[in-house]
């Protein structure tokens, strides 16, 4: 029975010891007053009056508002709001509002660091603390805030003279998705980097997300395209202040996933390196505004969606190629060379007005190659008929004197130790040597090696290079390189291994089948007799494909470029 009592007034003095009275609130109201309004001469607040007076009711100051005995609101909205946030401030732990707002004009606004101990206040429903001056990182804690429906913690200059952007650094906490009630996320102007968390995804309520003008890095999370109830996307980068690039980081493509966003109305990614082609946005509204001015797209994928394209002007400029040609006597005033651009877009829709030293000299449509026609200075512009508001411009290529190197021939044969590529030069002038280029699909290429030149050479020399690993189907190209650092490619040739390196298992098959040789995922496809598909699979090396859903008979299998016959019998 003692050890019953002792128990009890154990529990009781715990209570009194961590239950948050309004005395606490009070206490804590007051530190957060004076910490707000420190070295400025201003006071949001109206002065502190009794506030001071122990056991006094903070319910009726300025901004603040009771609820059942405690403090459940504190909304100011102040120019004169200075000094910095306390810890103190996680004692309010009743509040379901809370607004620390500066104006545009006044003070800096409230500086140094949030305090972690914001993420005691996990009742909060409402957070704003916009325009203010705060430094360091988002704390992790924020992720505390679950019932949270409204975040504001962007920023905006006081003057001139004060920051263009806001001093919050580092990159938004992972945390962040655990606000699955949020519905407005604004974090815009501040110095945020690194990538944006794939967490964002959780936030399946959220309806507005503004993360404008940080300084993120690596691709738009296809996790985005989670968040069916968005109706505003702004990443744009879209001012020029003079400590920042004039284009954000953010690069890769726009997620495939943002078809789903059907009840996107605003879509802004101005001024960013995105590039790789748009993706199919035939989800969302055609009534949307979506702006992707000043990005690193060119016409791939335009367009499909232009109709739900409104600004796609000024894209970065293009690069210019020069292709060495085969098999063309080096004379004094040549060869040049064959000019060669990639605009993406269907090739029929584009024409290209190629200039030299500034001036047109020949237009075409459907055709993105060029021969110089001697030396000086090339450039191209493109444009898509489908596409009116876009003129993509090449970068310059100067030709200063005829080709550095006659290339005469470039082949490849598959051998049982891998792709022997050959090259012949009947002449070099100031050749560096050859990067050899692999590519799976013809447009994404690597360097698997380099073959040294003979700086200046007049007689034939043939060169050679063994490939140990190539894919089933190789593509090939030579990067030459002068000593100058000019570089030109040749002519793309394709190399298929000869013998089939895929093998189907067991054959017959009842239930399942296995593919051997695979070097990573690959799409099985089967068609039955007729050719008509009836079942499309991805498998990696140790999957199977379940076939009891087919009837027994004979099938043939494609991967990729290859094709088998499999018997199904049970």
């Amino acid at each position: 029975m003692k050890q019953y009592y002792l128990g009890f007034i154990l529990l009781c003095f715990a209570s009194r010891s961590f239950a948050q009275t309004l005395e606490d609130d009070r206490l804590a109201l007051i530190a957060v007053y004076t910490a707000t309004v420190a070295g400025m001469g201003g006071d949001p607040y109206g002065g502190l009056g009794d506030q001071g007076v122990p056991g006094s009711s903070p319910c009726g100051w300025k901004g603040v508002t009771c609820s059942g005995g405690r403090v459940s609101e504190l909304n100011i909205i102040d120019g004169s709001l200075s000094g910095y946030l306390p810890a103190e401030i996680g004692n309010l732990t009743a509040l379901t509002k809370l607004v620390l707002k500066r104006t545009f004009y006044g003070s800096y606004g409230i500086r140094g660091v949030i305090p972690v101990t914001l993420g005691n206040l996990v009742n909060l429903e409402y957070l704003d603390l916009g325009g203010n001056s705060f430094t360091g990182q988002l704390p992790t804690t924020i992720g505390n805030l679950s019932k949270l429906t409204y975040l504001n913690l962007s920023y905006f200059p006081f003057s001139s003279s004060t920051p263009e952007f806001g001093g919050l650094t580092g990159a938004i906490p992972v945390e962040i998705g655990n606000l699955a009630n949020l519905i407005i996320l604004n974090i815009s102007d501040q110095n945020l980097k690194g990538n944006l968390p794939a967490e964002l995804g959780n936030l399946t309520k959220l309806e507005v997300l503004s993360l404008a003008n940080n300084d993120f890095t690596g691709s738009i999370p296809s996790s985005l395209g989670n968040l069916s109830s968005l109706k505003t996307i702004n990443l744009a980068y879209g001012l020029y202040p003079p400590a920042r690039e004039p284009k954000g980081h953010l690069s890769g493509s726009i997620p495939a996933s943002f078809v789903n966003l059907t009840n996107l109305q605003f879509l802004d990614i101005t001024r960013q390196s995105l590039s790789n082609g748009i993706a199919n946005l035939s989800g969302v509204p055609t009534t949307a505004t979506v702006n992707i001015s000043e990005n690193s797209f060119n016409f791939n994928g335009m367009e499909n969606n232009i109709n739900r394209l409104d600004f796609y002007n000024d894209q970065a400029i293009i690069p210019l190629h020069i292709v060495i040609p085969l098999a063309i006597p080096v004379g004094p005033s040549g060869p040049y060379g064959f000019l060669s651009v990639d605009a993406g877009g269907t090739l029929a829709n584009n024409t290209y007005k190629w200039y030299k030293d500034g001036v047109p000299v020949l237009t075409k449509t459907g055709d993105a190659s060029f021969i110089p026609p001697g030396l000086g200075v090339y450039h191209v512009t493109v444009s898509n008929s489908l596409i009116p508001n876009l003129t993509l411009v090449s970068d310059a290529y100067t030709i200063t004197s005829p080709f550095p190197v006659n290339l005469t021939s470039f082949t490849g044969e598959n051998t049982s130790s891998g792709n022997v590529l050959s090259w012949k030069t009947t002449s070099e002038t100031n050749n560096k040597g050859f990067q050899i280029e692999q590519s799976a699909d013809a447009k994404t290429f690597e360097s698997i090696g380099f073959v040294d030149g003979l700086g200046d050479n007049l007689g034939d020399k043939n060169y050679t290079f063994l490939d140990r690993k190539p894919y089933f189907k190789t593509y090939y190209r030579l990067k030459q390189l002068d000593y100058d650092g000019k570089s030109e490619y040749s002519r793309i040739i394709t190399v298929k291994q000869d013998k089939t390196k895929l093998s189907v298992y067991p054959n017959p098959a009842k239930n399942e089948f296995f593919v051997s040789g695979l070097d990573g995922e690959e799409v099985v496809e089967i068609r039955n007799a007729t050719g008509k598909i009836v079942l499309e699979q991805k498998i990696g090396s140790a999957q199977s494909v379940a076939t009891n859903q087919l009837v027994n008979g004979i099938y043939l299998i494609r991967i990729g470029d290859e094709v088998k016959k499999l018997m199904i019998m049970r």
